[in-house]
């Protein structure tokens, strides 16, 4: 054999060898593509497409430059799963309510492809291309002033509904350290008696038929430095756990924590 043919023969082998690990790799990374879309797809409301709303808090006390990485997970999961469900995605910044608002994002999500196999592998790049839309709005927001009204933004979420018509169920998400400044003396929120008696008198949405989850999660996380006590952080819970009770939600829970979705 010539010093031609075997210099031939270790490309050919080089090639050969190389074309299993290549192939491995396509399939490794689909396959992960499709798990983290069958997650999502896992958490569909039956019999219709979601109408997600997402609430970041930009108030004084919740402020950050930048999305931080619990409300990336937010965004993410709201893309991801209101893909793979099929439904409208809102997210909003927000101090106040009404013009104390800015629009992140809003859009009707749905994938394209002939089986869903190919529609939830197309979840990941999607979540990755509307979260870098979102974050380059959310880091140049203008300054938000006023008082802080978390739970008129409820109020948002039923005429977003209703405008969106038949065939929707709500999913909110706020993120925020739940300092409600607007109709509320929260630094008298000394524990559940006095929480639950300031709920008593706000203004709220009606979700009772809605088929609606509600969530309100960074509750006592604030970012200017001055971290409430834990006395403190009960009672701001009791008052969001009160709000629950009242908007009449299929589920409304209150959690200091995120937990992503297959997390």
């Amino acid at each position: 054999m010539t010093t031609q043919h075997v210099s031939r023969l270790r490309r050919a082998l080089t090639i050969a060898s190389g074309i299993p690990l290549t192939v491995g790799l396509l399939a490794a990374c689909q396959l992960s593509a499709q798990s983290e879309g069958t997650a999502y797809a896992e958490n569909c409301p039956k019999d219709s497409k979601l109408a997600t709303a997402i609430h970041l808090d930009v108030s004084g006390s919740f402020v950050t430059d930048k999305l931080d990485s619990q409300r990336l997970d937010i965004v993410r999961d709201a893309i991801g799963r209101t893909a793979a469900c099929g439904g409208h995605l809102q997210i909003r910044a927000f101090a106040g309510s009404g013009s104390g608002t800015a629009v992140l994002y809003d859009d009707e999500l749905h994938l394209k492809g002939s089986t869903e196999t190919a529609r939830l592998r197309r979840i990941p790049a999607l979540v990755d291309k509307v979260t870098q839309q979102v974050s380059e709005g959310y880091s140049n927001l203008p300054t938000m002033t006023g008082g802080t009204d978390v739970v008129g933004q409820l109020r948002g979420d039923q005429e977003y509904l209703a405008q969106l018509g038949s065939g929707y169920s709500l999913w909110s998400i706020t993120a925020t350290d739940g300092l409600q400044t607007a109709g509320v003396q929260w630094r008298k929120l000394t524990d559940s008696s006095t929480a639950e008696a300031q709920a008593s008198g706000l203004p709220l949405a009606d979700l009772s038929g809605a088929n609606a989850e509600v969530l309100f999660v960074g509750i006592g996380n604030t970012t200017d430095g001055e971290a409430p006590p834990t006395a403190a952080v009960e009672a701001v819970k009791s008052f969001y756990r009160a709000v629950c009770d009242r908007v009449a939600a299929q589920r409304c829970d209150v959690a200091t924590d995120y937990t992503p979705i297959g997390g």
